[in-house]
């Protein structure tokens, strides 16, 4: 049976609604998983409980590199997920060129399951390891220009 995908607010009220039963969460987790849409499938996934469906997210993260999925489903289910896991994440996340991924499984690997920003989103930081707020570099860029 195939399940069409709903539309934004249906899928909040499926996905957080009171009502809906654990069969339809895996449904529609099932549904996502199906059309590679392995961020969505695994919130339906978590919100089920349901290890099935966390198991095969965890077997694609595995697979592509993918430390956030990965992190998702660890958070959810914590003893599925080992340090070897993350080990072998790393190793293929470097291999596919996917060094974010590798460096937020490194940090996991460390017992950190919130994701890192990248250097470039944190901004630069000064010589006094004062991070430069915007206005500082807009400031420092008219010198430079």
């Amino acid at each position: 049976m195939a399940v069409k995908l709903p539309n934004v607010l249906e899928r909040r009220e499926i996905l957080y609604g009171q009502n809906t039963p654990k069969h339809t969460l895996v449904e529609y987790g099932m549904a996502y998983e199906e059309r590679a849409r392995l961020d969505d499938a695994v919130q339906f996934y978590v919100q089920a409980g349901d290890e099935a469906g966390l198991g095969r997210i965890k077997a694609k993260a595995m697979d592509i590199g993918d430390a956030f999925l990965l992190k998702a489903v660890a958070k959810a289910a914590p003893k599925m997920v080992s340090g070897d896991d993350w080990r072998a994440l790393i190793e293929n996340a470097e291999r596919l060129g996917k060094n974010l991924y590798a460096d937020q499984a490194r940090a996991a690997l460390k017992g950190s399951l919130e994701a890192l920003e990248p250097a470039e989103k944190r901004g630069r930081v000064e010589a006094s390891g004062r991070r430069k707020t915007d206005g500082s570099r807009r400031q420092e860029d008219r010198r430079e220009g």
